[in-house]
């Protein structure tokens, strides 16, 4: 169903859970042909709709005609590798999620496989490296904002090369520090 500017709500189960989200396929792109896909991870305490309204994403799609699908995190956080978020705690696989995205939202319309993208910021961000660790080969490219990479994560190596990535963080981030 459309709730808002061209976003279309979805849901899909996956680890027994009913996991949510909102996305677009841009109004420029070609109905039958393959796009690129943009996933976008919100920060903790936020939503795919938030998302969806604060980061430009989806008027970009429309403009460039790619898909963009932002989706909801387990009590608004994701699975990180920290630990500490409650999607963490409670087990989430929040990497299977993105896998399971893609193949969901690639029923739905045409996406190009090999122009899948990540963008997150703060939880979303450290989410996004750890999709680029955990799972290289399903990103072309990527981008984090506001995060860094969580400390659990940092000694493991990926079994493929790592996407090129883009970090964005501010030295003096009092929520996320650089250190």
């Amino acid at each position: 169903r459309i709730v808002a500017h061209g976003l279309r709500e979805a849901s899909l189960e996956w680890q027994g859970r009913n996991r949510t989200l909102v996305w677009t396929r841009g109004e420029s792109a070609p109905p039958s042909r393959a796009v690129p896909l943009v996933l976008a991870f919100h920060g903790s305490g936020g939503s795919g709709a938030e998302m969806a309204a604060t980061s430009g994403l989806s008027r970009l799609a429309d403009a460039a005609g790619f898909v963009a699908v932002f989706p909801d995190g387990v009590d608004a956080t994701w699975a990180d590798g920290r630990g500490t978020t409650p999607a963490d705690r409670a087990g989430v696989d929040d990497v299977g999620l993105a896998r399971r995205i893609v193949r969901a939202v690639a029923a739905e319309t045409p996406v190009d496989p090999r122009r899948v993208y990540a963008a997150g910021y703060s939880n979303g961000g450290m989410l996004v490296q750890r999709l680029a660790l955990e799972a290289p080969g399903l990103l072309a490219a990527a981008a984090s904002v506001g995060a860094g990479l969580p400390e659990p994560l940092a000694g493991r190596r990926p079994v493929a090369p790592v996407p090129p990535l883009l970090l964005i963080h501010g030295t003096a981030d009092p929520v996320v520090p650089w250190d």
